[in-house]
């Protein structure tokens, strides 16, 4: 799916960006298999949202700190 990123840019409003998302929520005790890891590492390298959860409520607070954290880089 897509994050979409609000970036201000003084003077001019702002923008919405549509960055790629890619969340993997495990159950509980679950782990990460070695090509999914290395999908979601190859997804970062490239700035892509990849996020592994333990669960739903962990999956949005990753979520929320890297759209504020973009948010603020950008602006």
């Amino acid at each position: 799916g897509f994050l979409i990123l609000t970036v201000n840019r003084p003077g001019r409003g702002s923008v919405r960006v549509p960055v790629p998302l890619h969340v993997e929520v495990k159950v509980k005790g679950g782990t990460e298999d070695p090509d999914q890891t290395m999908v979601r590492q190859g997804l970062l390298r490239k700035n892509i949202c990849a996020i592994l959860a333990d669960d739903i409520d962990d999956a949005i607070a990753q979520i929320r700190e890297y759209k504020e954290r973009w948010e603020q880089i950008l602006s």
